[in-house]
C-alpha cells in the first residue's frame, strides 16, 4: 500500500496491522465514492465495530466495576460508546486529520461528531477483522480501562430528566423547582431547592449551585416516589 498516512495513528494505539487496507477503509468517508473510483469506505466496518466495541466495554465493565448493578452498568456502557463519548475520543486522538474525504466534502470534521463516532467504530471493526477479538479487546482495554474504573454513576444521572419524563407519562406538566433558602458567601453558596409537583413538594435537595440542588431535589423526589410515600 502506497498510502501510509495511518502509520503514526496505528503506532499510537500500538496496533500492528496485517491487512492495512482495512484501516484505510475505516478512515475513508463515503464522499470519496461520489467520483468514478469506487473504494471501500467506513460504513460496513462501522457496523462491525459497533458490536465489538459494545461487547468489549460490557465485559470490561462487568469485570472492573463489581460495585455496579445491571442498570448502572448499562448507563456506564452507553456513556462511553454514545456519539458524545466516541467523538470526544476521536477528537482527542486527532482522527480528523487521517480521514480521507471526497472533493465535494466541505464540512469541518472536528465539528461532525457523528462522523467521528462512525470512524472510531470502523477503526475498532478494522482491528477486529484484522487481528481477532482477543487482540481488539486489549486495545479497547487500554483506551477505556481508566474511564471505566473512574466512572461516577451519580454524576452521569440526569435526575431532572427522569422525573420530567415520569410526570409527562402521567399527563401532568406542573413541575417546578423553587429556591427554598440560600446560605454562605457569594463565592461558596449553598442552595436548598424544592421540587414541586401540582403545588406539592415532592422533595428537596442541597447543592453549591442551583443546578446541583435541583438534581438533588429530583433524586430525593424519585426515591420518595419509588417508596410509594
Amino acid at each position: 500500500m502506497s498510502d501510509k498516512r495511518l502509520k503514526p495513528l496505528l503506532s499510537r494505539f500500538k496496533v500492528k496491522a496485517h491487512h492495512y487496507e482495512l484501516y484505510l477503509a475505516a478512515f475513508t468517508h463515503p464522499s470519496v465514492n461520489l467520483g468514478e473510483h469506487k473504494v471501500e469506505d467506513y460504513q460496513r466496518l462501522e457496523y462491525v465495530g459497533d458490536s465489538v466495541l459494545g461487547a468489549s466495554i460490557a465485559t470490561l465493565s462487568y469485570k472492573l466495576r463489581k460495585d455496579l448493578h445491571e442498570g448502572e452498568l448499562t448507563r456506564l456502557r452507553s456513556s462511553l460508546v454514545d456519539t458524545n463519548g466516541l467523538s470526544r475520543l476521536a477528537y482527542q486522538y486527532e482522527f480528523a486529520k487521517y480521514i480521507k474525504v471526497g472533493p465535494s466534502f466541505k464540512t469541518d470534521l472536528n465539528k461532525s461528531p457523528k462522523i467521528l463516532e462512525d470512524v472510531f467504530e470502523a477503526f475498532i471493526g478494522a482491528i477486529y477483522l484484522d487481528r481477532g477479538f482477543d487482540y481488539t479487546f486489549k486495545v479497547v482495554e487500554r483506551i477505556f480501562k481508566d474511564k471505566i474504573i473512574h466512572f461516577n454513576y451519580e454524576a452521569s444521572v440526569d435526575y431532572k430528566t427522569k422525573i420530567q419524563e415520569l410526570c409527562q407519562a402521567d399527563h401532568h406538566t406542573d413541575l417546578s423547582y423553587r429556591v427554598m433558602s440560600k446560605h454562605g458567601p457569594a463565592n461558596n453558596p449553598s442552595f436548598k431547592v424544592g421540587l414541586y409537583y401540582d403545588g406539592v413538594c415532592l422533595g428537596y435537595g442541597f447543592g453549591g449551585s442551583k443546578k446541583k440542588a435541583e438534581q438533588a431535589a429530583a433524586k430525593a423526589a424519585l426515591n420518595k416516589l419509588a417508596k410509594g410515600k
